[in-house]
């Protein structure tokens, strides 16, 4: 009898424990959410990068200079010739009419018509071999970056280019300019960002909390989240984590751990609101980062390879196998 009743009280006390010490917060969140996905339509597999302009207009581009265009939300599809063969793997349009694709061997491709007819461009005294990450900045400068480090900008939407800096070392694939002075350079699964507040003339090193980056994406000059792709390491992980930085990348903290090798396709609308992939599934957060929710999983459709959002309410995932996936909270 005596030993039953030191059992009871033993128990008891392990349940008083437990009920006093703190737990940690899961971050992967059940709370039913309002938005879904779907798969609106099937373009075949080859394709890389996916942009919309409006709630209609887009573009995807891929495999042996392809180029993809839809007026009617993603639902169809039709063909646009892109003049090259290249690789293409980075797409960005100013406006409906405007838009540039670039990738492999050099590519960089200007429509002045939505894409009826491209023309190549020809950037001279360049030693990369790919072009990547376009985009405009307040004041419709457009840049781009090789994997060579070397930054070009047009202020005349593309008619000529301008080399604005070298960084000199293979592995660039990030850049995004939130103004006209400020702006971020980044390799490809690096360890480190470089950081302009002059417009690009001077780059200030910071080191990134991760030796290995999966993506990394700046709502404005000061917000901003990098994941973790352990994919490429030789290092044994069984979790991925999210940072966030609100200075600039100056500091980083640490917001959240998922279970995986690999996130990837990361993209913020508001401070709150934002979307990641892994692998063949899509989680979403409206906290900031602190806690996720799945809101798409299927097998069979290749793994996300891009996700392009216009705001909270709509967005548009691409994976490797060609389908085409929206989101809609309305």
């Amino acid at each position: 009898m005596k030993v039953i009743l030191k059992m009871i009280i033993f128990y008891l006390l392990l349940l008083l424990l437990g009920l006093n010490c703190p737990k940690l917060k899961d971050p992967l969140s059940s709370t039913p959410e309002e938005g879904y996905w779907e798969i609106i339509s099937d373009i075949n597999e080859g394709f890389n990068k996916i942009f919309f302009i409006d709630y209609n207009d887009g573009w995807v581009v891929g495999d042996d200079g392809k180029i993809k265009y839809t007026n009617n939300g993603g639902k169809t599809w039709l063909n646009q010739d892109s003049e090259t063969n290249n690789k293409l793997t980075s797409v960005y349009f100013i406006d409906n009419y405007k838009g540039f694709a670039a990738g492999y061997n050099k590519t960089l491709i200007y429509t002045g018509d939505g894409g009826n007819k491209w023309k190549c461009y020809e950037i001279k005294n360049d030693i990369a071999t790919l072009y990547g990450s376009i985009h405009s900045d307040m004041s419709n400068g457009i840049y781009f970056i090789s994997n060579y480090g070397e930054i070009f900008y047009s202020t005349d939407g593309g008619q000529t280019w301008n080399c604005k800096y070298k960084f000199n070392d293979w592995g660039y694939s990030y850049l995004y300019y939130p103004n006209n002075t400020k702006g971020f350079a980044m390799k490809f699964s690096g360890s480190e960002m470089q950081k302009t507040t002059d417009g690009g003339i001077n780059w200030i090193t910071y080191q990134l909390p991760s030796p290995w980056t999966g993506d990394i994406f700046f709502l404005n000059d000061n917000y901003g989240w990098i994941t973790e792709n352990w994919g490429f390491s030789s290092m044994m992980h069984d979790n991925v984590s999210v940072y966030f930085t609100s200075n600039g990348g100056e500091n980083w903290t640490l917001l959240s751990k998922l279970p995986g090798l690999i996130l990837d396709n990361i993209v913020f609308t508001t401070i709150d609101d934002g979307w990641m992939a892994q692998v063949t599934k899509i989680y979403h957060t409206n906290n900031g980062g602190k806690s996720w929710v799945c809101q798409f999983e299927k097998e069979g459709i290749g793994f996300i390879t891009d996700m392009c959002f216009l705001n909270d309410m709509c967005g548009w995932a691409l994976t490797s196998h060609g389908k085409i996936i929206k989101y809609s909270n309305n």
